[in-house]
């Protein structure tokens, strides 16, 4: 267990997503956590289970470290959504939860995830179009979300 969780611990700290330069995916998972995390509380979830969803938040691409981090535009476009990866994928989530939630967690982890799917939504667009903007960004328009005006200078490839 301890080498998974060197090795989980140095790919989120050196892996960039979106097949660019410019992002970590401990970087992204942090966006992601924030916006999930303010999200809860705008659902009026309490403070305890608005952090509880931030944690979930920041494990939602874990699994990444263990079989890789395809970009979504790839995805789509080679069909790579098949059930036998979503059930790796899953599978994979799985064992990270077990290991680092504890029960209340992973129960909502389960039951209140749409929560973190879209804020990851919103952070890939955001980072989409404020990283790589020259970049042919059409595949976007599948992605029901705009991106945010934030400042992101806070979460570019600095090391973690």
């Amino acid at each position: 267990m301890k080498k998974s969780q060197e090795h989980f611990r140095e790919f989120i700290a050196t892996t960039v997503i979106q097949g660019g330069q410019k992002i970590t995916v401990a970087a992204h998972s942090i966006f992601v956590a924030e916006l999930a995390f303010l999200e809860a509380r705008k659902l009026q979830f309490t403070v305890e289970d608005a952090w509880s969803i931030y944690k979930i938040a920041l494990l939602h691409d874990a699994a990444e470290a263990f079989i890789g981090d395809i970009p979504t535009p790839l995805k789509i476009l080679i069909g790579m959504n098949t059930p036998v990866l979503v059930d790796l994928e899953k599978n994979i989530q799985k064992a990270i939860h077990e290991q680092l939630l504890d029960d209340h967690e992973r129960n909502m982890a389960k039951n209140d995830f749409d929560i973190i799917k879209r804020a990851d939504r919103v952070a890939y667009v955001t980072e989409a179009v404020e990283f790589f903007p020259k970049r042919d960004n059409s595949w976007l328009v599948q992605e029901p979300t705009n991106p945010v005006p934030l400042d992101l200078s806070i979460i570019t490839t600095r090391r973690l």
